[in-house]
């Protein structure tokens, strides 16, 4: 019995360690392959709620993380690139967007997986030198095996857990939504991956261990779990981002709220649907994953005018004293993982600099037109000449410190030759 414990343990934990591992090369192949692709897209953002919900979706789906989307635009509020309104149609999107993942694993294309690692090997293997668009698709293509090969793992791993009858109890507590919820919240907030947990459930269905109506709540506890990554994306950030975050988590509880109730008649919804595309039971709760986060934009979509109006009175921007250290609005964390965003954020910050460097030689003629001697009037106090220009002094030693610190973590990160130049000029 000890044996066949340790087995599970390490079955389900090392292949669940490879399927992170594989996500997150996938995830970031796909990010590199599709930077300026996002770019545009995100570009595109407009008050038009459905073209931000598809906008959404598209970028979530190149990218294969709504966390990396919901951050993505966090910085960007952030930044001041976008207003808080338009981020709630994209998030409804990412929501849609991160259930192909959910949908590729239970396709079980895991016999298969290990000729998606040598053809990502080969691609990255003969494109290392240029680090460019096969590089990074080998990336994803290796990464996707892995994947799938940690999805087999777990699979083969499971097996024996039919004959088990201690493992059964366990897993028949999952029956109670309640319990389902909370432990699917709490495994998701700590992977940090809604597609790892719900992977699993896809995983545990094909092994006739869990029921439908059971997945369900398990389903919609991971969505909630995965707000976490974007809640301690904004904890420190300002309130236009937080209020993306609180977003993210108040639509994911709502729409748990509106689904809970119905879970019966929802699964009998689902097992309609897929019956006529003929689809077992793993594919049942894909279908019900992708049809919860569809449900959710489609129920909150009309409101999300209301709703970021509610947030910004919840949520009222902080008045700063005029004297206190100057924000820095386009350097974000965020977006180093995302090489090209994060340069073109650098450029935007220095652009301020030369702003306020223009701010500082505009007053120096002051003297010489005003009939107030080297006075220069503020909203609330009068600094002298000197000491406005040496406060904006003291801005500008300050942000040159921080762009160049934020230039050199872009440097550390997996860039081409041409991003290295770029960041070079910008040093």
């Amino acid at each position: 019995m000890e044996y066949l414990w340790w087995k599970i343990f390490t079955g389900i934990g090392g292949g669940l360690a490879i399927f992170l591992y594989g996500m997150d090369k996938m995830s970031k192949g796909l990010q590199a392959a599709s930077n300026h692709r996002i770019k545009s897209f995100l570009g595109l953002l407009t008050s038009n709620r459905i073209l931000a919900m598809i906008i959404g979706t598209v970028v979530t789906a190149l990218v294969q993380s709504s966390s990396a989307t919901t951050v993505m635009l966090v910085g960007l509020v952030q930044s001041g690139l976008i207003r808080f309104s338009q981020t709630l149609g994209v998030l409804l999107g990412a929501d849609i967007g991160t259930t192909v993942t959910v949908q590729l694993i239970a396709l079980n294309l895991s016999d298969y997986s290990l000729v998606m690692v040598l053809v990502g090997f080969i691609l990255i293997v003969f494109n290392e030198k240029k680090k460019r668009g096969w590089f990074h698709l080998g990336e994803a293509i290796f990464g996707c095996g892995l994947l799938f090969y940690g999805i087999k793992m777990m699979s083969d791993t499971m097996i024996p857990m039919q004959k088990s009858p201690q493992i059964l109890a366990i897993i028949q507590g999952l029956e109670n939504p309640v319990w389902g919820m909370i432990a699917s919240a709490a495994i998701t907030a700590f992977i940090h991956s809604s597609a790892a947990t719900i992977g699993m459930v896809v995983v545990l269905s094909q092994q006739n261990l869990i029921s439908l109506e059971a997945s369900i709540p398990i389903i919609m506890g991971a969505n909630i779990g995965t707000c976490v990554t974007a809640v301690m994306a904004a904890w420190r950030a300002d309130r236009p981002a937080q209020r993306v975050a609180l977003a993210h988590v108040l639509f994911k509880i709502g729409g748990v709220l509106v689904f809970v109730a119905w879970i019966p008649a929802f699964a009998e919804g689902v097992r309609l649907l897929s019956s006529l595309l003929s689809h077992g039971i793993e594919r049942q709760v894909a279908n019900a994953h992708t049809l919860f986060n569809v449900g959710l934009a489609l129920v909150f979509l009309p409101f999300t005018n209301y709703f970021a109006e509610i947030l910004v009175k919840i949520f009222p921007d902080k008045e700063l004293p005029e004297d206190c250290v100057p924000k820095i609005r386009h350097l974000d964390e965020a977006f180093l993982a995302t090489p090209a965003m994060a340069i073109d954020m650098s450029r935007l910050e220095i652009s301020r600099m030369a702003k306020i460097l223009d701010g500082m030689l505009g007053p120096v003629i002051v003297p010489f037109i005003s009939e107030v001697e080297g006075k220069l009037v503020k909203k609330k106090s009068e600094l002298t000449l000197e000491e406005s220009i040496f406060l904006k002094e003291k801005h500008l030693d300050f942000l040159e410190k921080r762009i160049t610190r934020y230039l050199l973590e872009i440097s550390r990160s997996d860039t081409n030759a041409r991003q290295s130049n770029e960041i070079y000029a910008l040093m």
